[in-house]
């Protein structure tokens, strides 16, 4: 039986272009992707944790150009932060792609406005995107709660512009009431 090769001498076979060594290197680490996919919080059910482990996978390979064996840090503790990044990356874009409206969210705002909104909140002295954006968190008008990350994706805007947002509807909505 022969030895198992250690990481670094996996990496320089890589980067020689042996496959197989490439696969026995993603084999070794695939708990580090699924230990990546686990740490994601919040996924939309529409993401596919296949697509997610594949870049996460990918991501195993793409650390074999970039870590350096002899500069102390383990290719698992380097490997981890491209995979975390990679399964992060492929999650966020599953869920853009999964929204109803991704470039513009015109659409999303002329629905939502049409509305009727509950008795008991009176959205509309809201900004049209702040009002939308309230629903989305808010699942008001039967529709599923999101994330402020979430519904601001949906809007168009970072994760800063959607808790910016979030915060001026809130202290709107706090004065008028």
């Amino acid at each position: 039986m022969e030895p198992i090769p250690a990481d670094a001498e996996l990496v320089l076979l890589v980067r020689s272009g042996d496959r197989a060594a490439g696969d026995l290197l993603v084999r070794r680490h695939q708990g580090l992707v699924w230990r990546a996919i686990r740490g994601l919080r919040n996924v939309s059910p529409s993401v596919e944790y296949d697509d997610l482990a594949q870049a996460g996978r990918l991501a195993i390979l793409q650390s074999c150009k970039q870590w350096e064996p002899g500069k102390g840090t383990k290719f698992s503790s380097y490997a981890y932060q491209s995979i975390w990044w990679a399964v992060v990356g492929e999650s966020n874009k599953q869920e853009r792609q999964a929204l109803p409206c991704q470039e513009g969210s015109e659409g999303l705002l002329a629905e939502v406005a049409a509305r009727p909104e509950l008795p008991e909140v009176d959205l509309s002295g809201l900004h049209p995107r702040r009002r939308v954006l309230i629903s989305l968190v808010f699942g008001i008008n039967g529709g599923q709660e999101r994330t402020v990350e979430v519904a601001g994706r949906m809007l168009g805007l970072n994760r800063r512009e959607a808790n910016r947002e979030y915060e001026l509807a809130l202290d709107e909505l706090r004065s008028a009431g």
